[in-house]
C-alpha cells in the first residue's frame, strides 16, 4: 500500500489536530496527557502486569479521570498480589521522583492514591506502589499518539459504563425521562427540607439568603458566602432592597440563573407552600421545576451521562430537573458503590420498571 500519495482527510486531519497519521518517536518522554489517554482506555498488556519491585497487580477498574485538582484518576479498583481489591486513586506522572517534586505527598486530596504509574522508573524509587508503563503498552507509542491524536475525552473507555447501563437503555424515553424527573423531586424535596429546617430557626427570608449566597459562592467560596449571609441581617437595614438589585444584575447570566432557581428559589417557595398546606401552590412550583431548561453542564453529569445512559444521553430530556435527576441517583447509588458496582441495587431497580403504561408512574408499586 503506497502511503506517498496527498491525503485530503490526512490534511484536513493535521491541520485540525496537529497529529499526522503516523508519527515519529524519537524516545523522548511522552507527554503526561498521552498517558492519561492510554491508562483511561487500558491500553496495556494487562495479562501479568508486575509492579516495578515485582509485585503482581491486577486493575480491576482505572478509575473516572479527574478534571480538577488532585490526583488524575478517581476511584480505581486494583488488586496487589492475592489481596483483597482496594479502592482510591491513580496518580499519573513521567517518573517516581514528580510524586515529591509536585509536592503530592504533602497534599491531603492525595492521600488516598492506592497506584503511582509512571512512564519509567529510572533510578529513583518510587514512595507508593509503583507501576512502569514504559514496556507495557499494547501498541507502539507512535501508534498509540495517533489513536489519540484528537481529544478522545468524549469517548466512553468500555469500562466506564456501570451495570445500570444495559437496563437504562432498554426504558423508552418516556420511561427515562419520568424516572429521571421522579428523581428530581426528590432532590426538590431534599433541598426543600433544609431550607425549612432553617426558616425555623432564622426565618423564611434568612434561609432564603443564606441558600442564595451559599448558590453564588461558588464551590470554592460556600462558607464564606454563607458567613456574609448570615451577618446580613446586621449589615443591611429592612428593607433595604438588596434582593431586588441582585436578582436584577446583569452579572449573572443564564447558567447562573438557573443554578439558583432550581437549587434555591424552587425549593425555597416548595417549602413554604408545603408548610402553608398550599396545594395548588405547591404543585405549580413543581410543574415550573420540571419544564426549567437545563444549566450548565459540569464533570458530575458528564461522568453521570457516560456510566448511566452510555450511548442513550440524546433521550434525555434537555431539562434541569433531568440533570437534577442524574445527580441525585448518583448521590443515593453510584456515591454508595464502587467503579464495578459491587452490591449496587439500582440496575434490579431499573428492571422493575414497566415496559409498557400500566401504572400512575410506570413505576412497579
Amino acid at each position: 500500500m503506497n502511503f506517498s500519495h496527498a491525503n485530503l482527510y490526512a490534511t484536513w486531519r493535521l491541520a485540525a489536530l496537529g497529529v499526522p497519521l503516523v508519527c515519529e518517536v524519537d524516545g523522548a518522554a511522552p507527554p503526561e496527557r498521552l498517558l492519561q489517554h492510554v491508562w483511561q482506555h487500558q491500553r496495556l498488556r494487562r495479562e501479568g502486569l508486575q509492579l516495578v519491585d515485582g509485585t503482581a497487580v491486577q486493575i480491576l477498574h482505572p478509575g473516572f479521570w479527574n478534571r480538577e485538582a488532585g490526583p488524575d484518576f478517581r476511584g480505581a479498583v486494583v488488586q496487589f498480589g492475592s489481596g483483597p481489591a482496594r479502592t482510591g486513586d491513580i496518580e499519573i506522572d513521567l517518573v517516581p521522583a514528580q510524586w515529591h517534586g509536585h509536592g503530592h505527598d504533602a497534599n491531603p486530596a492525595y492521600r488516598a492514591v492506592v497506584l503511582h504509574v509512571v512512564w519509567e522508573t529510572g533510578k529513583s524509587a518510587g514512595a507508593l506502589p509503583t507501576l512502569e508503563l514504559a514496556d507495557k503498552l499494547d501498541a507502539p507509542l507512535a501508534d498509540l499518539s495517533a489513536w489519540f491524536g484528537g481529544d478522545l475525552t468524549a469517548i466512553a473507555a468500555p469500562a466506564l459504563a456501570g451495570q445500570c447501563c444495559a437496563p437504562l437503555r432498554e426504558l423508552s424515553a418516556e420511561r427515562l425521562a419520568d424516572l429521571l424527573h421522579q428523581a428530581a423531586l426528590v432532590r426538590l424535596e431534599g433541598k426543600a427540607a433544609q431550607m425549612l429546617a432553617r426558616a425555623r430557626t432564622g426565618g423564611w427570608e434568612q434561609a432564603l439568603w443564606e441558600g442564595m449566597f451559599r448558590a453564588l459562592g461558588y464551590k470554592h467560596n460556600v462558607w464564606p458566602m454563607l458567613r456574609l449571609a448570615e451577618l446580613l441581617p446586621q449589615l443591611v437595614p429592612a428593607g433595604g432592597g438588596i434582593a431586588p438589585a441582585l436578582l436584577q444584575a446583569r452579572l449573572l447570566g443564564a447558567a447562573r440563573v438557573t443554578d439558583l432557581a432550581v437549587n434555591v428559589l424552587l425549593p425555597w417557595f416548595w417549602a413554604r407552600a408545603v408548610a402553608e398546606n398550599d396545594l395548588p401552590r405547591r404543585e405549580a412550583v413543581e410543574r415550573l421545576y420540571l419544564r426549567w431548561p437545563a444549566g450548565e453542564d459540569n464533570s458530575v453529569l458528564k461522568l453521570a451521562r457516560q456510566r448511566l445512559l452510555s450511548g442513550g444521553a440524546r433521550r434525555v430530556p434537555r431539562t434541569a430537573a433531568a440533570q437534577q435527576g442524574l445527580l441525585q441517583i448518583v448521590r443515593d447509588f453510584c456515591e454508595h458503590s464502587n467503579a464495578l458496582c459491587t452490591g449496587c441495587r439500582f440496575p434490579e431497580l431499573v428492571r422493575q420498571i414497566e415496559p409498557e403504561a400500566g401504572s400512575a408512574n410506570g413505576l412497579q408499586p
